[in-house]
């Protein structure tokens, strides 16, 4: 399971949902950051979903492993290395031809330039972008509702700029 921060999760299917007409859209950001948190978006709760994938992960980690977009983009050589051993390809090193070329064509370029009518779908990648979008009020109406759903699951996510909780 890859995870992401919950804050740039929320801009991501803002601006899916937004691009997508099937899905009718209209609201502010601001009115989006409500549905998100409530449970109400595309894919249900992401805390509902991440919580329980986290605890799966730790129950059973020879079935289910655990990443985060964030340490993907911090050490893709390394993370690729890591889901190749899970998935059994076995141990490879970071700099091996396969795993270099493996990084350059999951980079957000090559994803954008090849991935054809589903190129909208890849935006612009990164951490931290939340800051754009959420103003003060949000954020804050966010980190309230976060730390009630994330108490006690041990899991913590790096929303850019040293701003891990």
């Amino acid at each position: 399971t890859i995870s992401r921060n919950p804050k740039d999760t929320c801009v991501s299917m803002y601006k899916h949902a937004g691009e997508k007409p099937e899905f009718g859209m209209k609201g502010e950001f601001s009115d989006f950051v409500k549905l998100f948190l409530s449970g109400q978006c595309e894919c249900g709760s992401f805390f509902d979903f991440t919580n329980e994938w986290y605890a799966e992960s730790l129950r059973n980690p020879e079935n289910v492993l655990w990443m985060t977009y964030e340490e993907m983009v911090a050490d893709p050589s390394g993370s690729i290395c890591k889901i190749a051993k899970f998935i059994g390809i076995g141990d490879l090193e970071p700099d091996s031809e396969l795993i270099q070329k493996t990084v350059e064509k999951s980079s957000v370029a090559s994803m954008k330039a090849s991935s054809g009518v589903y190129a909208g779908n890849v935006r612009q990648g990164g951490i931290g972008n939340w800051r754009k979008h959420f103003s003060e009020e949000d954020s804050a109406f966010f980190d309230e509702e976060y730390q009630k759903q994330m108490e006690g699951v041990g899991l913590t996510y790096d929303f850019g700029d040293g701003l891990v909780m």
